[in-house]
């Protein structure tokens, strides 16, 4: 395994990952791991395939409570008043 020193991370950044680590019982460094194994996965999912998945959620949605109102007549209304 490789390892990797971080210089220079804003006290701000360090603060939100360590409390992050303690929610989830973790070491810091496991935390920055998972963040890093996170931000990796989400950039190597081509387009298609979030946006299949967006269709099978909407269509989930359809299925168990039906079809939503077409909310552009009520916004339209709203911006009328």
């Amino acid at each position: 395994m490789v390892n990797i020193s971080l210089r220079d991370i804003p006290d701000d950044v360090y603060e939100q990952i360590k409390q992050m680590a303690g929610r989830e019982r973790r070491s810091i460094n496991q935390q920055i791991l998972v963040l890093l194994e996170q931000a990796t996965r989400r950039h190597r999912r081509p387009a298609a395939s979030v946006l299949e998945q967006i269709d099978r959620q909407r269509e989930a949605i359809v299925a168990r409570i039906g079809l939503l109102p077409d909310s552009t007549e009520d916004i339209a209304e709203d911006r009328e008043r």
